[in-house]
C-alpha cells in the first residue's frame, strides 16, 4: 500500500486532508447532555439550596465532557408542556422532565440539616433506563463549608458514569457501514477512496475510512 503522499501532489493532499478534518469528528467530543433540577431544601433556607444548584450546575458547565442544559431553558420547555417540577423529587417525575428536554441524565439533589451538620446529597438518573445510577453525599458542619464540598460531590456523581458512557460510543461507528457516501478520485494508476457517515446520523460522531489502491 502506498503512502498518501507518494500518490498526490502537494496541493490535492492539503485538500484531502482539509476535507478529513472537517468531517472526521472524535468519537470523545460528544457531550452528556445534563440536566440539573431544583435541589431540595430540607431544614434549610430555600435560598441556600437554590444557592447550591446554581454551583453544581457551574461545576458541570466547566467540565469538557458535559452539556447542561440551561434551567431557564427547562422552565421554558416544561411552561410549554404544562408541566409542573415543583417538588420533582421521585424518579418517574425526573425521566420525564428528561424526556421533555432531550436529556440524557438528571441530577436530582438535596440540602438537609441534620444534627447541626448539612449534609448535600445527590443522585444521576439515567432518563434512557429509568433508573438512578449513581448517588453522593458529603457532610459538613458550617454552610460556609458547602462551598468546598461542591467539586468533590459533582465529579464523584459523574466521573465513573462519563467513563462508561464514553465507552459505548465506539460500538456505534459500526452502524454507520449501511449509511456511508463514497467518492473515489482518480490519479494515475492508483486511487484514494474515503467515505463518511450520512447525514441521516442524529449522534453527531462522524467516522471516515481511507483506503488506497493501485
Amino acid at each position: 500500500m502506498q503512502t498518501l503522499t507518494a500518490i498526490l501532489p502537494k496541493k490535492k493532499l492539503l485538500i484531502y486532508l482539509l476535507i478529513i478534518q472537517l468531517v472526521c469528528i472524535p468519537l470523545y467530543a460528544r457531550k452528556m447532555r445534563v440536566a440539573v433540577l431544583d435541589f431540595k431544601a430540607s431544614g434549610v433556607k430555600k435560598t441556600l439550596a437554590n444557592n447550591v444548584t446554581e454551583l453544581v450546575q457551574n461545576e458541570l458547565i466547566n467540565r469538557d465532557d458535559v452539556t447542561v442544559i440551561e434551567r431557564s431553558r427547562i422552565n421554558d420547555i416544561l411552561k410549554e408542556q404544562g408541566f409542573q417540577k415543583t417538588g420533582c423529587t421521585a424518579l418517574s417525575c425526573a425521566v420525564k422532565i428528561g424526556q421533555l428536554v432531550s436529556a440524557e441524565k438528571i441530577l436530582l439533589g438535596s440540602v438537609m440539616s441534620i444534627n447541626n451538620a448539612y449534609v448535600l446529597s445527590g443522585r444521576l438518573v439515567d432518563v434512557s433506563k429509568g433508573i438512578a445510577e449513581k448517588s453522593s453525599t458529603k457532610t459538613v458542619y458550617n454552610a460556609n463549608n458547602l462551598v468546598g464540598s461542591i467539586a468533590p460531590f459533582t465529579h464523584n456523581l459523574f466521573n465513573q458514569s462519563i467513563a462508561e458512557w464514553k465507552l459505548k460510543k465506539p460500538n456505534k461507528i459500526n452502524e454507520y457501514n449501511s449509511h456511508q457516501k463514497t467518492t473515489t478520485i482518480d490519479n494515475s494508476d492508483s486511487s484514494l477512496t474515503y467515505s463518511t457517515k450520512s447525514d441521516s446520523d442524529k449522534d453527531g460522531i462522524g467516522a471516515i475510512f481511507i483506503g488506497i489502491s493501485g
